[in-house]
């Protein structure tokens, strides 16, 4: 009789045990997590109404040609969608893993043949990014350029920040209503104590802080992409120091530019001041660059080109890979400055600026000396190229033959021909300051 009475009062204690589980589970009962879902729900309302929305009164006193570039994903671009895998043997040569989301920034309106989107997709597909990748398109801004670059940087960057709220969203509820029992055995879910991630109290262990990859279709490999820089990417990223950008493109023919060294031997500090068009071809940047990138939107709209503003915001928490994988293609035609499109078919090889980068990290020589020793070299060049070539011709001239090496006049000939045309071209061409790489 007793042991019949004691095995039902069991199962009714076990029953309301269970019970009681589903409850606490599924009921938001933590209050530690309660407030984090508070805190997540009002970042994303607010990102969501302050960007997504047009201009404020405020801003178009500010800045009236924000009013027409409206930066909402709804009237400026299309929806995303993700390129379509292809299979590729050198794909799982790289571990991007270290990467939330990547993102390519592309016009059809301007590519009608998808010649730029083809070559970045085949590009992506032999590096390992393509499953990573949304491609995200606009149209272009044809009253402003540079205008109609920054805004498809702040709506990608705010698509981003979207997808990361949500997931952090997602990640808290699947705790909130994970299985009952591993509210009593912690242990189970191969954890015992809660990690404070951006902010929040996000149970797990082996977290990063979030990264997003921005690309340009305008994107070409330098042939210096190589797992170990990649792991040494990932090393900076998940150490404690602080950065908001990581370029794996810049353009280094710009004033007032230097490279600094760093304890990372494929990681070097990026100086520039405001008005140097670095370009923004392919960049890392985190969670709290993206913030505070889009709090410089709201507040003051569209100000200057999108480097310009990472200048601004990131003056000493800008990075770069040493050296860097991607650069921009030399024979890509440009959609913002199309005038510079012979001068970067010359400037723009790979060999010659992997040299380039080479030199600023080694020597820590800022641009406002480099380039004026370039120039300077080049017209010394120029010039004892020439006197040998006069020299040869004056000997031909009056002698009627020539007893020294013959090659080497023609060969000063044309260096002496080809530095004096680099000159002209870049005196002619030089990009003004504020203007936009892409």
């Amino acid at each position: 009789y007793i042991l019949p009475q004691l095995a039902i009062m069991a199962i009714t204690i076990l029953f309301y045990a269970i019970l009681l589980s589903i409850i606490c589970a599924t009921s938001s009962f933590s209050p530690s997590i309660k407030v984090d879902r508070n805190l997540i729900s009002k970042q994303l309302r607010k990102s969501k109404t302050t960007f997504k929305s047009t201009t404020t009164t405020s801003q178009q006193q500010k800045t009236p040609s924000a009013v027409t570039t409206a930066i909402p994903p709804t009237a400026t671009s299309k929806p995303p969608h993700q390129f379509e895998t292809t299979s590729n043997s050198n794909a799982s040569a790289y571990d991007w893993s270290f990467i939330s989301k990547a993102y390519v920034i592309t016009c059809p309106n301007a590519d009608p043949g998808s010649e730029r989107l083809n070559g970045v997709r085949q590009i992506l597909s032999g590096v390992g990014l393509i499953d990573l990748t949304t491609i995200k398109e606009f149209e272009t801004d044809d009253q402003d350029r540079i205008r109609g670059c920054y805004s498809s940087h702040i709506s990608v960057l705010l698509d981003a920040k979207d997808a990361l709220t949500n997931g952090r969203n997602d990640k808290l509820i699947a705790e909130e209503t994970g299985e009952w029992w591993t509210k009593f055995l912690p242990f189970a879910n191969g954890s015992t104590k809660d990690e404070v991630i951006d902010g929040y109290d996000v149970p797990g262990k082996d977290q990063t802080k979030p990264v997003v990859l921005v690309m340009e279709d305008n994107l070409q490999l330098t042939g210096n992409l190589a797992q170990s820089i990649l792991d040494k990417t990932k090393t900076f990223i998940t150490s404690s120091q602080e950065w908001d950008v990581i370029h794996l493109s810049y353009t280094s023919y710009v004033p007032n530019f230097s490279l600094r060294r760093t304890s990372n031997p494929n990681i070097v500090q990026l100086f520039s001041g405001v008005g140097s068009a670095l370009g923004t071809t392919a960049y890392l940047i985190s969670e709290k660059g993206i913030d505070a990138l889009l709090k410089d939107y709201e507040k003051y709209g569209y100000s200057a080109p999108i480097p310009d503003v990472m200048a601004k915001l990131f003056p000493a928490s800008r990075y770069a890979t040493y050296p860097t994988p991607f650069q921009r293609a030399p024979q890509t035609k440009s959609l913002v400055n199309p005038q510079l499109d012979y001068l970067r078919s010359v400037l723009f090889q790979p060999f010659l600026l992997s040299n380039v980068e080479t030199v600023l990290v080694y020597t820590g020589l800022s641009t406002n000396a480099l380039l004026p020793l370039t120039v300077v070299a080049l017209i010394v060049s120029a010039i004892a190229s020439l006197k040998i070539t006069a020299g040869a011709g004056w000997e031909l001239f009056t002698t009627g033959e020539y007893g020294g090496n013959v090659i080497l006049p023609i060969v000063c000939s044309g260096f002496s021909i080809f530095s004096l045309w680099i000159l002209a071209i870049g005196a002619a061409l030089a990009p003004k300051q504020g203007q936009e790489e892409k």
